[in-house]
């Protein structure tokens, strides 16, 4: 990555509130990120499959009602 591409990148998008100053889901993550380690929805910032297979053991133990 390129100086001037990091500049733009910080006035434009103000990553101040990103984990590594980048979110994989803008273009710098299309442009620039080539591999990642785990995944997708755990790297933006909440493991969805990890959730859903956590909430599936409370299944019926709590009563949810997701109607």
């Amino acid at each position: 990555m390129y100086d001037d591409e990091i500049k733009w990148y910080i006035e434009q998008f103000k990553p101040y509130d990103k984990a590594g100053a980048y979110a994989v889901q803008e273009w710098i993550g299309l442009c620039k990120i080539s591999t990642i380690e785990g995944t997708y929805s755990n790297i933006m910032g909440l493991p969805t499959d990890l959730v859903y297979e956590g909430l599936r053991h409370f299944d019926g133990a709590l009563n949810f009602d997701f109607k």
